[in-house]
């Protein structure tokens, strides 16, 4: 299978999860600015973590760039919404997973 460049991929599966986790906040007829902000901040983590270099487990990389990321987000959640801050924290920790592991397993 041929390996396409860490970045690219990085940036592609990042608009790819930043629309998977955007299509229900539109369901919910969440505000366009916290869905646009959510969306270019997928692609944000997707960018970092293909290109940081951490010497640790891919998945755990992904987990940590990603949580970090979304850490000031969550905070303007859990003022309003505390049931949607802790699905916030659980979906960056499975989409942040699975990002590293992707970008890592497919990258060159």
């Amino acid at each position: 299978m041929k390996k396409i460049n860490k970045t690219y991929l990085g940036i592609i599966l990042g608009v790819i999860v930043g629309v998977i986790n955007v299509l229900p906040m539109i369901l919910q007829k969440i505000s366009w600015d916290a869905n646009i902000a959510t969306f270019l901040t997928w692609v944000i983590v997707g960018f970092f973590i293909s290109t940081t270099n951490l010497k640790i487990q891919r998945i755990l990389k992904g987990m940590i760039i990603s949580i970090l990321i979304f850490i000031p987000s969550t905070i303007f959640v859990i003022e309003s919404n505390l049931t949607g801050a802790i699905w916030i924290i659980v979906m960056t920790l499975i989409f942040g997973g699975l990002l590293g592991y992707l970008i890592d397993r497919l990258g060159e």
